[in-house]
């Protein structure tokens, strides 16, 4: 019993509990519409048309990832459960919460309880990741969690740490190849990183460094036979008989490598849909509503904890401490992934789950230190001007109803700058006239505070937009007969959008029929 109420009171169980219940909720409620359908449903049900179709076909035909092992896992689900919202989302829902899980035991045993906490909270609430983890389209659901185990034991004095690095890359390339590839030439950056560290520091000889890189890249080479005999055998068994049908953006398909191209290095050569400008992200269209992303409100904690933990690899560099390594890891792993997708243009959201680690981590650090900042901070006006600050960036960028035509709502600009100069009103108010703990007065204040963030961004989110996101008309022509442009929402918000911007042009994205009735609307104006 003492066991139990122990457990209960402990910060991870409720916010275990709350990740689970708004996954719940997702699972539930979000429509089953075209990807989990073309790319899932319908390549699993591939699946059991012949063993070419299981090993091969279906996930070289249905998906980006090329890889089959998503296929597999979601075929074993949605035979046990049925082919419903539960027989296709029940492996992310787990994978969404063992992530929280792993991301506490991980953080804690590389940093402290408190990053921990934090960390596992922001897994937990993370709106990118609470969609992901509720629908069935995404291989994030995999590679997330992998990418917490990799950490874990290349940080760690595991005389076996590479072959469990190995094993998990391996399954990563078995997931989706191109962002496994990815992940994989962070790694080798940040091993390198690391064997000048050891050259320059310790004055470890040349020879000795060879030595041991090659016995530690021989262990991490261990499993990668697995993915690569796949992909030889995929040539032979496949593409020897002639081309396939990819029926999610990259048409037909002659060679195994080319589709390995385009899915690794190829985004924006046939993939369109990922670019800056393209098609996909021309229109995001909420139909007035507004979401507060998570994402986003971290961007300022997620900067302080990244000069915190600059300086923190200089410092661990110039002494020689082997916790540069750790942190380089983390830098390696958050940086290269981000400035690839800023330059190269890839805003479809996911793609940053790629350095979901140490967006996580870092994000985690910086609030810990800025909270401990205002727990020994004598300035009373130091803390209300930070969250001032913050206030008005998370007003401001909610307050966007679209980027790409640049359509700002200022009325709820200054509903939500209202909100927050009222907040502070009664921080001061509080701590003037109030006898009360100053620990435990900010911690509760920044608690509410954060609580306010979340309950805004999750309901009028995900929780509200993801119930009505139905994707119609589609990027790819299945579901909707207007080319080239994709849209959340339906035609009419789109003529709506199109009035309220004053743009003409955008009807003529719309099949002929709305574009002539949107041209219309524009003449009686």
């Amino acid at each position: 019993m003492k066991k139990f109420l122990k457990t209960l009171r402990h910060p991870l169980t409720w916010i275990i509990l709350l990740g689970f219940s708004l996954r719940f909720y997702g699972v539930k409620n979000f429509p089953v519409l075209h990807d989990e359908i073309m790319s899932i449903l319908d390549g699993v049900n591939k699946t059991k048309e012949s063993l070419a179709h299981f090993f091969y076909i279906a996930s070289l035909e249905n998906t980006l990832g090329v890889m089959p092992l998503y296929f597999w896992i979601e075929r074993l689900f949605t035979d046990i459960i049925g082919q419903n919202n539960w027989g296709l989302r029940l492996f992310p829902l787990s994978m969404g919460i063992l992530t929280i899980y792993l991301a506490y035991y991980v953080i804690k045993k590389r940093f402290n309880k408190n990053i921990a906490i934090l960390s596992s909270f922001i897994v937990a609430f993370s709106d990118i990741f609470i969609w992901v983890t509720s629908k069935a389209q995404f291989f994030e659901v995999i590679l997330v969690p992998l990418s917490f185990l990799i950490f874990f034991y290349l940080t760690s004095e595991d005389k076996n740490k590479f072959y469990w690095a190995s094993l998990f890359f391996s399954l990563m390339l078995f997931t989706y190849f191109g962002k496994g590839v990815f992940l994989l030439f962070c790694f080798f950056l940040w091993y390198a990183l690391c064997k000048i560290f050891d050259l320059s520091r310790f004055k470890t000889k040349w020879a000795e460094i060879i030595s041991v890189a090659k016995k530690e890249l021989l262990q991490f080479s261990s499993f990668f036979l697995i993915p690569l005999t796949w992909i030889i055998s995929a040539h032979f068994f496949v593409f020897s008989k002639g081309p396939i049908q990819n029926v999610v953006g990259l048409g037909q398909i002659h060679s195994i490598w080319k589709i390995l191209y385009l899915t690794t290095f190829g985004y924006g050569v046939q993939t369109k849909q990922f670019l800056v400008g393209s098609p996909r992200d021309a229109f995001l269209v909420f139909d007035n509503i507004h979401i507060w992303p998570v994402t986003g409100l971290l961007f300022v904690p997620f900067i302080f904890g990244l000069v915190i933990l600059i300086y923190r690899a200089f410092c661990h560099w110039k002494e020689g401490n082997v916790l540069f390594k750790k942190d380089s890891y983390l830098l390696t792993f958050a940086l290269v992934p981000f400035f690839f997708l800023i330059f190269r243009g890839i805003i479809s959201e996911r793609f940053h789950l790629l350095y979901f680690l140490p967006f996580v981590v870092i994000s985690a650090m910086g609030l810990y230190y800025i909270s401990y900042l205002f727990e020994t901070n004598k300035n009373k006006i130091l803390y209300p001007m930070l969250i001032l600050v913050l206030g008005i960036y998370g007003a401001y960028i909610s307050s966007w109803k679209n980027w790409y035509y640049f359509v700002f709502n200022w009325s709820l600009f200054y509903k939500l700058c209202g909100i927050i100069i009222f907040l502070i009103i009664l921080y001061f108010l509080i701590g003037f006239f109030a006898k009360i703990n100053k620990r435990i007065f900010v911690r509760s204040f920044i608690g509410a505070f954060l609580l306010s963030l979340l309950t805004i961004n999750l309901f009028f989110g995900p929780l509200i937009w993801g119930k009505k996101a139905a994707w119609n008309p589609a990027a790819d022509n299945k579901l909707a007969p207007a080319q080239d442009y994709y849209v959340e929402g339906d035609e009419e918000s789109v003529i709506n959008f199109a009035i309220e911007k004053n743009k003409p042009n955008i009807c003529y994205k719309l099949p002929t029929g709305w574009e002539e009735i949107c041209l219309n609307r524009f003449k009686s104006r």
